[in-house]
């Protein structure tokens, strides 16, 4: 659904500490539809949606053409996330947290701590032609060209 909206649709991605199981992304769904439809900025409906990708990334956009996201807004959303997190025992605001996949395994996404990715790169666990999740893309456009990279087309780089 977020894929219809503006290219330059602001995003915020959230990404858990492993897959969802079915039920909980059942639930995420079903919260998340529910404060959607009710998300606004200064009484005025947002325009927006979400999507969960790989079990692993809730993925929200505000076409923000028709309504501007503002911090009254931004921070309800956020309260939302940290009420499914406490809900489900998740860690969907833990900014620590690194995402990739080897080139040879799409497939097989693995999360690490900050600390345990950079460990990973010394050993060369992780390599150059690594893809990681750039969770920090902030429009629909970037999420759509830009969230999977290589390693060293990424923040990541310096640490080669």
């Amino acid at each position: 659904m977020i894929e219809k909206f503006p290219v330059d649709s602001r995003i915020w991605i959230f990404q858990n500490n492993r897959k969802f199981t079915f039920d909980e992304e059942k639930i995420i769904k079903s919260e998340l539809s529910v404060f959607m439809n009710s998300w606004n900025a200064h009484g005025n409906n947002l325009t927006a949606g979400f999507e969960i990708k790989h079990n692993l990334f809730i993925i929200v956009a505000a076409n923000e053409n028709k309504e501007k996201a503002s911090g009254c807004s931004i921070d309800s959303l956020v309260n939302q996330i940290k009420k499914i997190e406490n809900l489900l025992d998740l860690r969907l605001l833990d900014r620590s947290l690194v995402s990739y996949f080897l080139t040879n395994n799409k497939e097989e996404i693995f999360v690490s701590t900050f600390f345990d990715f950079k460990k990973k790169i010394k050993s060369n666990q992780i390599v150059s032609n690594t893809f990681i999740f750039n969770n920090t893309v902030a429009t629909l456009g970037d999420y759509l060209t830009n969230w999977i990279q290589p390693i060293q087309n990424s923040w990541a780089k310096i640490y080669f």
